[in-house]
């Protein structure tokens, strides 16, 4: 039997839809609610409006960006590999172009919003591609006809709450704000409700007596006015009927300011993250919710502890007034003659309870464990006494951050992929790409010319260790390892395909990671030029004379080996 398709442009359909993200709404106001307490505790007392009570020790803040750190560092870079060995050439040119284009758009600071956001509860990014009528609208890079990745704040997204899973909800959007007078005049929307925009009132609240993240900066004041008047729009997309509708927010009567249909992937504009699932249940369980209570817990006794130093006082008791008089004009570290000394007595009260200060230290304790070891996570130090136990420790640790990066590592290839979809549809795409060839770099432009086979030809995936942050101490271990292990040990095979080793390269990295810049003075190259001669050749080593016009010289061994050999011994040291 076939089902009735929704009609926007039916005034009893346009109801039943805004009486449903009404009720949406309602549904998501618990959450929306909680997640403005935790967003409340992660930014503190001191930010924005200071009403909140006083936070000694941020140990959701701590976690918070611990996690962020590990899950979202840097832009994420994709590889795009095919099965069809003709087609990996212009696999590896979209790889480029996707990199590219996720830096033109600084996808990164994108991706580090969406997972800050699923700390606290529900990570959603919007795509699409902007029209030529809307460039600039929403910022400087929203450029015509690229492809957008925008995060939308919990706040103001909102689905079918009735059904049981996003998949099968009947509808899901966003709520923003457009410039009103750009609304009336842009030819994009429907003639006659675009001239029934209205702008927003000063308080700019959605929902209807909500508090928004908006305001913890205290930037939704009552009597704050814009520069340019603005109108609350709804972007809902309508899966069954494969639709796009623009409304006006506060104008349920008016007809659509825009109906077009989806011509995107099939997953639609929206992409959610979560990291916990709950049966039966759309909205994540986010790490915040599990780690709060403890730290209200450890600031609270923090309070109590700072408010009982605070009430501490030390005070001298004596029955001689004029003793007390002469003890009171005394400095500190001075003597005084007093004539009863026996009726003169020190006596402290209040003070710091030990057993508070032990619980409070247990909570912390307690916190750090339910956050996955936090000490090891965040590279605090050792929290064993054998580098075996923090080995281990530290493998446990990175459990619980593996697990959240795979959901990551899974909303970006989808994303990634839907990207990669637009790029390959685009008849006007024109992307610069570097192609490497042996070891020179060509510039090029991906276009569509060119595609080769079919989209669904290639595969798009992301790697983990992209989306974290190296130190250059991590780099430089990396280099070590990939040197002593790899490079080292094939040097005769790479000498006989024409490859050799730079020490001077080699050493101006090393020097550059490690911070020890003097190696570059320490290690210079040897005077005159440089001959091999092939020494023992079952053990891959080779011995270098040098070729003067003075008398013979001893054999030398190799001064790339020597660098490599003196470098390594200086990075373990430092």
């Amino acid at each position: 039997m076939r089902m009735r398709r929704y009609n926007p442009n039916d005034a009893s359909d346009r109801k039943k839809l805004f009486t449903s993200i009404e009720q949406s709404s309602a549904d998501l106001r618990e959450f929306r609610s909680t997640r403005m307490t935790h967003l409340e505790m992660f930014v503190g007392h001191n930010y924005g409006k200071n009403l909140r009570k006083r936070t000694y020790l941020n140990l959701l803040y701590e976690a918070v960006t611990v996690y962020s750190r590990h899950l979202a560092a840097r832009n994420p870079t994709c590889l795009v590999v095919t099965p069809q060995a003709h087609l990996r050439g212009v696999a590896k040119d979209m790889q480029a172009a996707l990199n590219h284009q996720m830096r033109e758009i600084n996808f990164g600071q994108t991706l580090q919003l969406v997972v800050l956001e699923a700390m606290f509860s529900m990570g959603v990014a919007k795509m699409g591609v902007t029209p030529e009528e809307r460039e600039g609208v929403k910022g400087y890079l929203h450029d015509a006809n690229q492809t957008f990745v925008d995060p939308v704040s919990f706040d103001k997204f909102f689905y079918d709450s009735s059904s049981e899973s996003l998949e099968s909800a009947d509808y899901m959007g966003d709520v923003y704000q457009l410039p009103t007078d750009y609304i009336q005049r842009s030819r994009m929307f429907n003639r006659k409700s675009r001239h029934m925009a209205k702008s927003a009132q000063k308080d700019g609240q959605f929902p209807q007596g909500q508090g928004r993240s908006g305001q913890l900066s205290g930037s939704q004041s009552r009597t704050k006015e814009s520069l340019k008047k603005r109108t609350w729009l709804y972007d809902v997309w309508l899966p069954a009927e494969n639709l796009l509708v623009t409304l006006l927010k506060d104008q349920p009567a008016a007809p659509p300011l825009r109906v077009v249909e989806w011509e995107g992937p099939e997953r639609g504009p929206y992409h959610t993250l979560g990291f916990t699932k709950v049966p039966g249940n759309i909205q994540p369980l986010p790490p915040a919710v599990l780690w709060s209570d403890l730290h209200e817990l450890t600031n609270s006794l923090l309070r109590k502890l700072a408010n009982q130093a605070r009430r501490q006082k030390t005070i001298t008791l004596t029955s001689d007034e004029e003793d007390a008089e002469s003890i009171n004009r005394t400095d500190d570290g001075n003597a005084v003659d007093v004539d009863n000394f026996d009726s003169v007595m020190e006596r402290t009260f209040g003070g710091v309870s030990g057993n508070n200060l032990n619980f409070m230290q247990g909570c912390r304790e307690l916190f750090s464990r339910s956050a996955g070891n936090l000490e090891i996570l965040g590279g605090y130090g050792a929290d064993s006494e054998t580098l075996g136990q923090d080995r281990l420790l530290n493998a446990n640790a990175n459990e619980r951050v593996r697990d959240m990066q795979d959901e990551v590592v899974l909303f970006i290839q989808r994303v990634v992929q839907e990207m990669a979809w637009y790029l390959w549809d685009d008849p006007l795409v024109s992307i610069p790409i570097t192609r490497t060839v042996g070891n020179e770099e060509i510039h090029d432009v991906w276009t569509p010319a060119s595609r080769e086979g079919d989209f669904f030809d290639y595969n798009f995936s992301i790697e983990p260790h992209s989306l974290r942050s190296m130190s250059p101490q991590e780099r430089l271990l990396q280099l070590r390892g990939a040197m002593g292990n790899f490079i080292m040990p094939a040097m005769e095979s790479l000498a006989q395909q024409g490859y050799g080793l730079d020490a001077n390269e080699y050493i101006s990295v090393v020097a550059e990671l490690s911070g020890i810049h003097e190696l570059k003075r320490i290690i210079t190259p040897l005077d005159g030029d440089v001959q091999e001669r092939p020494g023992n050749p079952h053990t891959g080593d080779h011995v270098y004379t040098r070729v003067d016009s003075g008398p013979p010289r001893q054999p030398q061994t190799d001064p790339a080996g020597q660098a490599f050999s003196s470098v390594t011994d200086t990075t373990q040291n430092t």
